[in-house]
């Protein structure tokens, strides 16, 4: 039976590293930035299938650790801020490869989770296209608006509440209800074949 790595060593050996490198442990830093990579590329895996793209991700997470490791106070737990920081980065990419691509009805649960993989191009030229199509065109339009706001164009939540002058809960429900909604939608036309 294999040793696993608790998550607390892992919390108190990022720390020690983090400490030694504030020191000047050029080493220390090495390490850490070693280790951080082959942990974001694994997390990554199934998210990015790309590994072109895989690879772009785990650079702009380690790019961004660099730049805010110095500020990094070592009485925080470092976990939660490494995460937060691939969480970001994660997402900031999906929107890059997300726009690149267009949604069919087998995709359309990634397009309500941008931590989904992302495998499919038909650049907007088939009937899963104009399926689409006809199931946004069915949703209330300020609700389509939030929807494309957020999911396709990536604007914040508390953006397109501002300018559908909601409050950020009703956004967030009426996003969440849209996406079901859609998914319905593509699911009774799929039965209709």
């Amino acid at each position: 039976m294999g040793f696993k790595l608790e998550k607390v060593d892992l919390e108190e050996e990022f720390l020690l590293l983090i400490h030694n490198f504030k020191k000047g442990d050029e080493n220390s830093y090495r390490i850490l930035l070693t280790k951080l990579g082959k942990i974001t590329d694994r997390f990554l895996y199934a998210k990015i299938q790309n590994p072109e793209e895989r690879e772009e991700c785990v650079q702009d997470v380690l790019m961004a650790i660099h730049s805010s490791l110095p500020n990094f106070d070592t009485s925080k737990k470092f976990l939660p801020w490494y995460f937060s920081i691939v969480r970001f980065k994660t997402i900031d990419r999906l929107k890059k490869i997300y726009k690149e691509k267009s949604i069919t009805k087998e995709n359309i649960e990634d397009f309500g989770n941008l931590f989904s993989p992302y495998t499919e191009y038909n650049n907007g030229e088939s009937e899963d296209s104009e399926l689409l199509e006809s199931a946004l065109s069915s949703l209330d339009p300020l609700h389509r608006k939030a929807l494309v706001l957020s999911k396709i164009e990536g604007i914040p939540l508390k953006e397109i509440a501002l300018e559908l002058e909601w409050t950020l809960s009703k956004t967030k429900v009426v996003i969440h209800r849209s996406i079901a909604k859609l998914k319905q939608f593509m699911e009774a036309a799929d039965e209709e074949k």
